[in-house]
Order: structure tokens, then sequence, then C-alpha cells
């Protein structure tokens, strides 16, 4: 597939297969603040609710930031000795090329850090006629679900209109619809 909905800007949260037992579990992304003090690094490699890397930019300088992981760490406001120029609001999802984050799975109790494969992750997933189409989470899935199945189409009644906007062709098509809303509600019924 080609266009925007390969490309499409990910939420902070999404449903994944588990890596251990591929039933559905929950992904939400780390955050990222960059360390802008050097003193500060220590106290970053030190503490274990977050971790610390040194990257390179293009112009051959270095930076340093701490992830936070907040589905696997304690709330970023209860870590009362965080250094003053570290506020919740620093704090923010990474650019897309870091696809870090956590994975906590309630079927076999997995909780670990995660290095995200979108769209191969994803949980909510349908196949048709060698192609993929792939929701974020429930609430998407719905919305495709119902969306698919309507004659007249109006994607700006949903709450992921932006999403189903860009949907291709493909799936949307006549033929397409029983074998792809089968698909789909049968993930839906299973959760």
């Amino acid at each position: 597939m080609t266009g925007l909905y390969e490309y499409w800007s990910l939420p902070h949260k999404l449903s994944i297969k588990c890596p251990s037992c591929q039933r559905k579990a929950s992904f939400e992304f780390a955050r990222l603040a960059k360390i802008q003090l050097k003193k500060d690094i220590e106290y970053f490699q030190q503490h274990s609710d977050f971790e610390y890397q040194r990257f390179q930019d293009s112009c051959g300088g270095y930076w340093n930031a701490a992830f936070y992981y907040p589905n696997l760490s304690v709330d970023l406001q209860q870590i009362h000795d965080l250094p003053e120029t570290y506020d919740v609001q620093k704090w923010s999802v990474p650019y897309s090329s870091m696809n870090r984050g956590g994975v906590v799975c309630e079927s076999c109790g997995c909780r670990q850090k995660h290095e995200l494969n979108w769209p191969n992750d994803a949980y909510y997933v349908v196949m048709y006629r060698q192609q993929v189409l792939w929701a974020f989470h429930r609430e998407a899935a719905i919305d495709l679900y119902d969306y698919l199945k309507e004659d007249l189409r109006d994607h700006k009644k949903y709450r992921h209109s932006f999403f189903l906007l860009h949907i291709p062709t493909i799936f949307k098509q006549k033929k397409a619809r029983v074998q792809v809303t089968k698909q789909l509600q049968k993930l839906l019924k299973n959760q």
C-alpha cells in the first residue's frame, strides 16, 4: 500500500499483538526529554524509571536524552526527586524515528520495553487480496467496521474520521465489504 494510510501519525497508545502470547496488548510510546545539564546525566542513568541514551545529530554534535515509559513506571508526577527543569510538560513523545515504548498484556502478564514495528505489530489487522488493513485500537476498529458496513459512507460522523478518510480504496469496494467486515467483526468479538 502507498499513500497517507501507511504513514499515518500514530496516537500515543495502540493495541498490538503481545510479543509473548500474540493476544491483544496495550502499547504506549515512551516519552523523551533532552538532558540540558551534564550534572543531570548521572541522575537519569541511575534512576530505575528512566533510560539514558546519547545521540549524535546530523552535524556531528552530541545530545543526551532520557526516556520514560509511562505504562511501565510510576506516574511521572510521583517522582519527587526529578531535577527542576524536567517537569511533566518537558516530556514529549519522540519523533517518528523512535519507536520505543512499553507493552502490557493482561492475558499473560507481559510487561516490557518494546520496539514497535507498525503495522506488523498491530492487533486489529485484516487481510484482503494480500493487502493489509489495520486500526490503531478497538475504538478505531469499531469506527472502521461501522464505516465499511455503510452503503453511503460519511467519514465525518466518526470520531476517527481523518483515519477513515485515508483507507485505501481496495477495502472500500463493495466486493470487499463482506470479507473485510467479517474479519473485523471476528476480531472485535474476541475482546
